[in-house]
């Protein structure tokens, strides 16, 4: 998958709150750590790309140290 596919699914995990909602735009700057896969509840297989966001910030909002 190229990096600037900007569909992509990713799992972010973080240290901190989350104060976002469906629908929100975000920056997330951190490293990817591989993939996250797991059994969907209609039996298939699904491997995703994981990360650990060092920074986030919603779009307007000043960017979030979540380290």
């Amino acid at each position: 998958m190229s990096p600037m596919n900007l569909t992509a699914i990713i799992l972010i995990e973080y240290d901190g709150p989350a104060k976002y909602i469906a629908e929100d735009v975000s920056n997330v700057y951190g490293e990817m750590t591989g993939e996250h896969s797991y059994q969907s509840q209609a039996g298939w297989d699904i491997s995703i790309f994981r990360m650990f966001a060092d920074y986030l910030n919603k779009k307007g909002s000043p960017k979030q140290d979540c380290r």
